[in-house]
C-alpha cells in the first residue's frame, strides 16, 4: 500500500491535509519507482497548502517539494540508475508519499555517503544559493559576499559555496 499526504482544497494545513492510500504505482519504459526515505517540511510547502505560492499544482495534489528516496524498481528502458540507488528529484514534487514514479531523467543519483538527512534537502536551498551566486553577479576568487540572515538554509549554503570557490 502507498500512503500519501494530499489536499483537495487550499487552507490551513491542519484542516486540509489528508492521509490517503492507493496502490503502489507500476513502472514502464524509462520510469523508476522511488521509495521515499525522508521528505522535509519546507516553508514553501506550507505556502502551497495555503494557496499562497506562486506556482500551485492542480488539485488534488500530493504534498512535498523536497525529499530523497531509494529506487525500488526500474522500467525496461532505464540505463543510468539502478535498484538501490539513492536519488532526489529536483524538478518533481509530490514527495510526501511512500512511493512515487518518475522518469529516469528527472532523478539525480546522490551517493550513499551523503546521509538521507542531508540529501532530502538538496533541491531547494542549495540550488537557490548557487543560482543567486552565479546568475546575479560575477564573483572572482578573493572577492567578498556580504549577507544577512545567514542562519537560513540558503544563507548557510551561500557560506559553504563561497568558501569552496574562494
Amino acid at each position: 500500500m502507498n500512503r500519501l499526504l494530499c489536499h483537495h482544497e487550499y487552507g490551513p494545513p491542519e484542516e486540509v491535509i489528508r492521509l490517503e492510500e492507493n496502490s503502489i504505482p507500476e513502472v514502464c519504459g524509462d520510469e523508476i519507482l522511488i521509495r521515499t526515505t525522508l521528505a522535509p517540511i519546507n516553508p514553501a510547502d506550507i505556502n502551497m497548502i495555503e494557496g499562497r505560492y506562486g506556482d500551485q499544482p492542480p488539485l488534488p495534489a500530493t504534498l512535498g517539494n523536497e525529499g530523497v528516496g531509494i529506487i525500488e524498481k526500474v522500467g525496461r528502458d532505464v540505463t543510468d540508475v539502478s535498484v538501490g540507488d539513492q536519488v532526489i528529484t529536483p524538478t518533481k514534487r509530490a514527495t510526501w508519499c511512500d512511493f512515487r514514479v518518475c522518469r529516469e531523467e528527472e532523478a539525480v543519483r546522490v551517493p550513499h555517503v551523503i546521509p538521507p538527512e542531508v540529501a532530502c534537502m538538496l533541491t531547494i536551498n542549495p540550488l537557490t544559493a548557487l543560482v543567486m551566486l552565479e546568475n546575479f553577479c560575477e564573483l572572482q576568487p578573493g572577492e567578498y559576499v556580504i549577507q544577512n540572515a545567514a542562519n537560513s538554509g540558503v544563507g548557510r549554503a551561500v557560506i559553504d559555496i563561497t568558501k569552496r570557490i574562494g
